[in-house]
């Protein structure tokens, strides 16, 4: 089963997950497998490919060792080009900077929903839980704040 948001995009079938959460004296009852449609058009191929791109890219940014091939590379560029490229240096840098932040963000966005979606599954699934939290990320503020007194925690 696909981790990723974007790979499970373009699967025409998954498995959902028994949660057996129920109760334990129960039997587990067979789900019926997840389908999801599958989207061949361009600009959904484009899309995908640009999940990939993203994704490949934030990964080697939040490396440890990203930083110091960072901090070589621009200590390299001022000893050849002198105090004369220090403002292309920082141009550079500064558009670097926001589309790594952009492609971080888009892929924690997508990691978020998969993850609600998860949750949503096992609320849903569980006996005893109230449906109608699932899904409440969406919801306002007061919302929120009347679904955690009716639960009876301060």
């Amino acid at each position: 089963m696909p981790t990723n948001p974007c790979e499970a995009a373009n699967s025409i079938a998954s498995p959902a997950p028994a949660s057996g959460l129920a109760r334990h004296d129960a039997e587990p009852m067979e789900t019926p497998p997840i389908v999801v449609p599958v989207n061949h058009s361009l600009w959904h191929r484009v899309y995908l490919i640009g999940c990939r791109v993203c994704d490949f890219f934030a990964n080697l940014a939040g490396h440890p060792a990203s930083i110091v091939v960072l901090i070589l590379a621009c200590l390299l560029w001022l000893m050849v080009t002198g105090s004369a490229g220090q403002n292309l240096l920082t141009l550079i840098l500064s558009i670097l900077a926001i589309t790594l932040t952009q492609m971080v963000l888009n892929q924690q966005r997508r990691t978020e929903l998969a993850l609600h979606l998860k949750i949503d599954e096992l609320i849903t699934a569980l006996d005893g839980a109230r449906d109608e939290l699932a899904g409440i990320e969406t919801a306002d503020e007061d919302t929120l704040l009347a679904a955690r007194r009716s639960a009876g925690r301060k």
